[in-house]
């Protein structure tokens, strides 16, 4: 059984990570899939770094991560320069930006944020920030599209890889969208909640499971 679980945009809540140790036991891979941290221009990073690093630390089965635009900033602080952090977290059984790696029967590549474009096979898995522009999983209520131009362009000409695990629209008007032969999965985020939202995804059986924070579940087909 190749079962994981998909969080994103978890922007340094110490409940939400600690959430997050106290299930990863009960999959085979955690994915996180951007935003772990909280910075930007006007937020600076405190010990932002440390916590997080320290609550990554405690999960104890292998765990994927993909950048995101709170990630990084420029400045003095070589650690958040493009997610450098991230990198130095980079151990037997925790995958980065730039790394592939095999698990259920799929390759897996997690991709950084603004990383370079790179060809994806029909059987990959990319751990990407944004999801593919024009998608539901991309699109906030009222139409506005918060997407990437370019994977979407990827994923209409049926380029995309198989599976794409996303977040960065926090009000995303679906967590499931497909496009081409990709299916993108986005666990969007409820403001103020106790745990954060995330998905189940069986690779045996093709399924994913949403666990919303107010818990309701909804289930897919992925194949």
């Amino acid at each position: 059984m190749a079962k994981l679980v998909h969080f994103s945009d978890l922007h340094a809540i110490d409940r939400h990570y600690e959430f997050i140790i106290r299930e990863a036991q009960q999959f085979d891979l955690v994915c996180i899939s951007g935003d772990l941290l909280d910075l930007n221009d006007l937020r600076f990073s405190g010990n932002q770094v440390s916590r997080v690093i320290s609550y990554l630390k405690k999960i104890r089965v292998p765990l994927a991560l993909s950048s995101g635009n709170h990630d990084s900033v420029a400045g003095t602080n070589p650690a958040l320069f493009q997610a450098q952090w991230m990198r130095d977290l980079k151990s037997d059984g925790v995958y980065v930006d730039g790394d592939t790696f095999k698990f259920g029967g799929h390759t897996f590549r997690c991709v950084a944020w603004h990383g370079q474009q790179v060809q994806a096979d029909a059987n990959d898995i990319w751990l990407m920030h944004a999801p593919p522009d024009r998608t539901k999983t991309s699109i906030v209520r009222g139409g506005i599209c918060f997407g990437d131009q370019n994977f979407g362009d990827q994923c209409r000409m049926g380029e995309g890889p198989k599976l794409a695990l996303c977040g960065h629209i926090h009000e995303a008007i679906s967590w499931h969208a497909k496009v081409g032969r990709t299916t993108i999965l986005n666990p969007r985020v409820v403001d103020g909640s106790e745990r954060p939202n995330f998905n189940v995804v069986d690779l045996d059986r093709g399924v994913a499971t949403h666990h919303a924070s107010s818990g309701e579940n909804d289930v897919v087909r992925l194949w």
